[in-house]
């Protein structure tokens, strides 16, 4: 069964809040580095108001929006360093060239999460495999208030061996290590001249460890 016959078994009621949209990947991030495949099932991590009927994997069309679809990613890496874990997250690529996208009545917070699904239509997405395509840990990240806008700060140090797309306007087209730094309004696109502010700066591999060891270092003597 393909995509769209998939769609056509669910209820109106869901079906409605579900489109099809065509990407040339998207992408997963997990502290796990060994996951050999992927089956789309109901989490524990969704909002209590979020749909609870469709199995899937969530995902992103870039690497910032899997960032703030996972929600957790800096508690989740404070919490692992502490207790003498990686707190490394792992880029993993999908290869599929449709996925589904949910509205706000599917997901109440979608245009904060940006996420898509792979839901079992058949068997290539009923379980899969998918390569990691890099790695990256968390130097800083921040979320306050302001005016009633939700700002998001956060920098990333990446370590890729595949372009990755970091955003909707900036991708990473050579392999290697690079800071990524964004600051402003969460569901806010980028804009040269606006409050949201994106940069890329290249690093060394050498430089990537060091600060890797030395985030470790300070976090756990806290």
């Amino acid at each position: 069964m393909d995509l769209r016959a998939w769609l056509q078994t669910q209820p109106a009621s869901i079906r409605n809040g579900l489109k099809i949209v065509d990407m040339p990947c998207a992408y997963h991030i997990s502290t796990n580095p060994n996951i050999r495949s992927f089956m789309p099932q109901v989490g524990s991590r969704q909002l209590p108001t979020e749909n609870r009927t469709i199995p899937r994997v969530c995902c992103a069309a870039t690497l910032a929006d899997a960032v703030r679809g996972h929600a957790a990613v800096a508690g989740q890496a404070t919490n692992r360093w502490k207790t003498g874990q990686s707190g490394t997250f792992y880029i993993y690529q999908f290869p599929f060239r449709e996925y589904i996208a949910p509205n706000r009545a599917i997901v109440p917070d979608v245009d904060v999460t940006k996420e898509l699904w792979v839901v079992p239509s058949d068997p290539t997405t009923a379980c899969f495999k998918a390569p990691i395509v890099g790695e990256f840990f968390v130097q800083s990240v921040s979320e306050e208030f302001e005016d009633g806008v939700q700002e998001h700060e956060f920098t990333l140090l990446i370590k890729t061996n595949v372009p990755v797309t970091l955003n909707e306007r900036l991708k990473l087209d050579s392999y290697g290590c690079v800071e990524f730094k964004r600051e402003g309004a969460i569901n806010a696109p980028a804009r040269p001249n606006g409050h949201v502010i994106e940069e890329i700066t290249p690093v060394k591999a050498e430089e990537y460890a060091e600060k890797l060891a030395a985030l470790i270092r300070n976090v756990t003597r806290g």
